[in-house]
């Protein structure tokens, strides 16, 4: 089986699951391959699928997503330093704040 079909089939499993059932499949992947699966997938479920990944992973698979994507404004902007769900309490976003290299950098 080939990237590309293995890509393929990894997307209909994604479709076929509720966002937090693709997100704890989408953990056992790399951030190259949840990028190239949130480049097929509509935004919408990115978006939702996203919210129930790690904040970590979530930043790796946003800037995966970023290099998938050619020719398009994405390429001249930096990737996002960190995403948060909409679940994300004050003192987790605080905490990761706190934590982060450069907190001045994120918006």
């Amino acid at each position: 089986m080939s990237e590309q079909d293995d890509i393929a089939a990894l997307v209909r499993s994604v479709r076929a699951r509720v966002p937090m059932d693709a997100a704890q499949m989408l953990v056992k992947e790399t951030p190259e391959r949840i990028g190239m699966v949130f480049a097929e997938l509509p935004q919408m479920m990115v978006e939702r699928i996203q919210a129930n990944l790690p904040l970590e992973l979530q930043l790796q698979a946003s800037e995966s997503l970023a290099e998938v994507i050619e020719n398009t404004v994405g390429q001249m902007m930096d990737p996002a330093l960190a995403v948060f769900p909409q679940t994300t309490t004050v003192q987790e976003a605080i905490s990761f704040l706190r934590n982060h290299e450069t907190p001045q950098q994120i918006t």
